[in-house]
């Protein structure tokens, strides 16, 4: 699970919480287990098909997208949310229309001064998170500065302290991220596909993954997926629209 996402996995005073707790919860007990035998692990996300592949981890619930990249390392079952490619920047200027619009001059709100950004060259400092899909499409676009970290709690403290201007990431986790400095940073939404996030087990355990879909398959249908987003993910803004299709959640 990841333990710095608001929303999805958060670890505070020894709990963790989010929506992805919830569903991982539903999918372990569908699967047979009792909760006092579901275990809940932090894992970064450039460790997450590292702790399969090791034996550590039986299933990664956190936030992991089922991109093409991705899934040459894990097989996945979902998706099981679908989101969108966004930033989160500081909130130096007001939007000009509504939460999810970006400001006229560079992101991160500078003014267009090269002293404005963190990177001094003109162009806004992007950070990313390693083993994330943001930080796969940043490695293929030499256009953007970036700097990358582990975690996204870092990412956070680095545009804090102005050591970037941006967070490349997906609206599900920046809208978290941006409920815990509440005032101070808005997400902006950027071109690009949307993403689906899937349960993932160790690349070609194929039998387990099929049983996690069925599950994932049931919690939509009997309105339990809708249930933990309306406790988890909506009160900070993420709009999801409506449940995924049932019959769209497979093995890829």
């Amino acid at each position: 699970m990841a333990a710095d996402l608001p929303g999805l996995g958060y670890l505070h005073d020894g709990t963790y919480a989010g929506f992805d707790i919830a569903l991982a919860t539903y999918v372990a007990k569908a699967l047979g287990y009792a909760r006092k035998q579901i275990i809940f692990a932090p894992v970064q996300p450039r460790d997450r098909a590292e702790a399969l592949a090791s034996g550590d981890a039986d299933m990664v619930v956190a936030g992991y997208t089922m991109s093409a990249e991705h899934a040459k390392d894990v097989t996945f079952a979902g998706p099981y949310l679908t989101v969108r490619p966004a930033s989160l920047t500081r909130d130096d200027e007001p939007a000009s229309d509504g939460p999810d619009s970006a400001p006229d001059s560079a992101a991160g709100g500078s003014s267009g001064d090269p002293s404005d950004t963190a990177s001094g060259t003109g162009r806004a400092t992007t950070c990313v998170v390693n083993g994330t899909a943001a930080k796969d499409l940043a490695e293929r676009d030499a256009r953007t500065p970036t700097v990358a970290y582990d975690s996204y709690a870092q990412c956070m403290t680095a545009l804090m302290v102005g050591s970037a201007d941006a967070i490349a990431g997906d609206d599900a986790v920046l809208r978290g991220l941006s409920d815990t400095r509440r005032g101070h940073y808005r997400v902006v939404a950027e071109d690009g596909d949307d993403l689906g996030y899937g349960i993932a087990v160790a690349r070609g355990r194929t039998a387990l993954a099929d049983k996690i879909a069925a599950a994932l398959r049931d919690m939509i249908r009997d309105g339990s997926w809708r249930r933990a987003l309306d406790a988890d993910l909506a009160p900070l803004g993420y709009r999801a629209g409506s449940a995924p299709d049932a019959g769209d959640v497979d093995v890829r």
